[in-house]
């Protein structure tokens, strides 16, 4: 990601400039190539999906990165960056119902099904360690 353009980061695709709330299923209008409406019910259950995110600048970009699902976006200013990477996840959540993989990926991820929603993996710290290299 180092280097990265903001020319790259840009999503294709529009976003909602207000979003400040968590994902939500019924945000998604979610269809297969054939039409038919094959994902809305695997992913109904994510409503209020949590995530964790963090931000870092790298030049004059704002990167956003999600790291228990690996994606990434960037903006031009944190709260770009912030917008972006909510509809970056719905993206690949949606890619990830439309393979069948949306389940395997998030138990991967260290998410928990509890019933019909998805309980996000809990933190017990976050720490910032310097090690000596000698």
């Amino acid at each position: 990601m180092r280097g990265l353009p903001r020319s790259l980061c840009k999503l294709a695709g529009p976003f909602d400039e207000t979003a400040n709330t968590p994902y939500t299923g019924s945000e998604l209008n979610l269809t297969s190539s054939n039409g038919r409406d094959t994902f809305q019910s695997e992913i109904y259950h994510m409503e209020d999906f949590s995530f964790d995110v963090h931000i870092f600048k790298e030049g004059d970009t704002y990167v956003a990165h999600v790291p228990a699902l690996d994606v990434s976006s960037c903006g031009a200013t944190g709260d770009e960056a912030r917008r972006n990477i909510r509809d970056a996840v719905r993206g690949f959540l949606a890619s990830s119902a439309d393979m069948g993989t949306l389940d395997e990926i998030l138990q991967e991820a260290g998410y928990e099904r509890e019933g019909e929603k998805w309980r996000a993996p809990e933190f017990v710290s976050v720490d910032r360690l310097t090690m000596s290299m000698k």
